[in-house]
């Protein structure tokens, strides 16, 4: 199952259209977070050098009008960057190459 399937049926689980963004209560409703979590992870949101985020369990969003809002692809590449089994065994870094 790709990340966008799961996406969907994540979606669809709790009764909401597919859609490009969502609100932070159907966003809590999706991951199964409270508000302070999502609170959390929207303010430990900060890119590097190439835009890719900092710390991997963060999430980008964006206000529209007076509402903070996270599209379906940064809902699709939290689900992706945060699959247990690539964080805790995965290639993190090209870097780790060179210490093999």
């Amino acid at each position: 199952m790709t990340v966008d399937e799961q996406l969907r049926e994540m979606v669809k689980a709790c009764g909401l259209p597919v859609r490009g963004s969502y609100r932070n209560a159907e966003v809590c409703m999706i991951l199964g977070f409270s508000r302070a979590t999502f609170c959390r992870l929207i303010d430990a949101w900060q890119p590097d050098d190439n835009g890719n985020p900092v710390v991997p369990y963060s999430l980008k969003s964006y206000m529209l009008r007076q509402e903070r809002r996270v599209s379906w692809d940064e809902l699709a590449a939290f689900l992706e960057r945060n699959d247990t089994w690539e964080r805790r065994y995965g290639m993190q870094d090209e870097r780790q190459l060179s210490l093999l």
